[in-house]
């Protein structure tokens, strides 16, 4: 038990380790294109039939190495459980050697804001969290939904406020998930018959959504880790009908029988400790094994611990989860050993803070930017170091003039 959580958990048994053999990776993928045709207006497709991952050059630079670590953009070819084919933005992270590696398939949120906001996402935002999976031997894909960042098709929304359907939303994020699993299927590092479903946010729902969508079928998924998961909070403290959402999650526990973790802070201002119990109480009462966990209090809002907070606020508890469904768990990973570079001279307080949390930062795509009058701005987990340069200066402007690039990655490139 991690000393620095606060526990409020009910255990069940939980499924035994078993071996990704290439057979059992075979069945497991059979399963999971037969099964995706139980989803709302889907058609089966045949698992030989199934696209491959096509790897597509997005940027112009690669994206950075770390030590161990292999990382790399794709744009997946994903067939629907209609038959229907787009293509969805993913980064995949995975340790170097050839594998095959147990799979975290992650799911992220969804802002509050426009569709704008949603395309402006982007699939190296955890990468921080991805390296720490890899050094502990998984095969990471961050998949972006279809309407989020470069992917194709339209974002699905669940209805207005005060009409919400959360389960056609949950199918619609379901099947972008299990279509990226057959997608994933000619993959040689990744073992398709050890998969965890991950997410954070409405990222979360969607795994929920996704593992309770193969029923009884879902063999090849050995858990399921949420971080703040849930859906439809249109403002701080506010969610739209959530009855309706805490009953879309006894919906899924009716049916779900794999291992789950879900972890929430006590200050998380999407949804709150009493709805998160809520949603534990409804997702329980239909008989699914869960852990909740309460994490401690995190910044101004709880809802973030995942996105931007210390990595061992977390890691222990999952990586005990992972243990007990017989996969790789262990101390967390050690992290990238980032050169002590010198703050800009100009930064008050708030800046030094900032530019040390941008310094010891795994985003690794990542910019510092500073301006006049002790104006800064930084971004980390962008697709390339020009975006995250771009992103940077525009942080700065926000706060003063004359915001020029300081350092760039690990480097100092401009006067500060």
């Amino acid at each position: 038990m991690c000393a620095a959580t606060a526990r409020l958990r009910e255990m069940r048994p939980v499924l035994g380790p078993t071996r990704g053999s290439p057979r059992r990776v075979a069945v497991a993928l059979a399963l999971l294109t037969g099964l995706a045709a139980s989803l709302p207006g889907c058609a089966a497709t045949s698992a030989a039939s199934a696209p491959a991952a096509v790897s597509i050059a997005s940027n112009p630079e690669p994206l950075t190495q770390p030590r161990g670590v292999h990382r790399e953009l794709r744009m997946l070819d994903v067939t629907l459980g209609n038959g229907g084919r787009v293509r969805l933005e993913a980064a995949l992270t995975r340790p170097e050697g050839q594998g095959p590696f147990p799979l975290i398939l992650f799911s992220h949120g969804s802002p509050r804001g426009s569709d704008d906001e949603a395309r402006a996402m982007a699939p190296t935002r955890h990468t921080a969290q991805a390296v720490a999976f890899a050094r502990a031997g998984y095969a990471v894909v961050d998949v972006m939904r279809r309407g989020y960042g470069r992917s194709e098709g339209t974002r699905f929304h669940a209805g207005p406020c005060d009409a919400r359907d959360y389960l056609r939303a949950g199918r619609a994020d379901a099947d972008d998930l299990l279509g990226t699993l057959r997608a994933l299927g000619s993959e040689p590092s990744i073992d398709g018959a050890r998969v965890v479903l991950a997410g954070v946010s409405a990222g979360g729902f969607a795994s929920i959504s996704a593992a309770a969508a193969l029923g009884s079928g879902a063999g090849m998924i050995r858990g399921v880790l949420s971080f703040a998961g849930g859906r439809g909070s249109n403002a701080p403290d506010s969610v739209c009908q959530p009855d309706r959402l805490v009953a879309a999650f006894g919906s899924y526990g009716a049916t779900l029988r794999v291992p789950s973790l879900w972890m929430y802070a006590p200050n998380d201002h999407y949804f709150g400790p009493a709805l998160s119990r809520a949603f534990a109480d409804a997702y329980r009462a239909g008989g699914a094994p869960l852990e909740l966990v309460t994490v401690p209090p995190f910044g101004e809002d709880g809802h973030l611990f995942f996105s931007d907070g210390p990595l061992d606020v977390w890691w222990p508890e999952v990586a005990a989860f992972l243990e007990r469904v017989g996969l790789p768990g262990g101390p967390l990973p050690a992290s990238s050993d980032h050169p002590p570079l010198p703050p800009p001279a100009a930064l008050r307080p708030k800046g030094l803070i900032g530019f040390e949390t941008y310094r010891a930062s795994d985003g690794y795509e990542k910019a510092f930017a500073v301006g006049q009058r002790g104006a800064w701005g930084s971004a980390v987990g962008k697709r390339s170091r020009a975006e995250a340069v771009a992103a940077a200066v525009d942080n700065c402007r926000k706060h003063g003039d004359g915001c020029v690039a300081y350092a760039v990655g690990d480097t100092v490139v401009g006067p500060g």
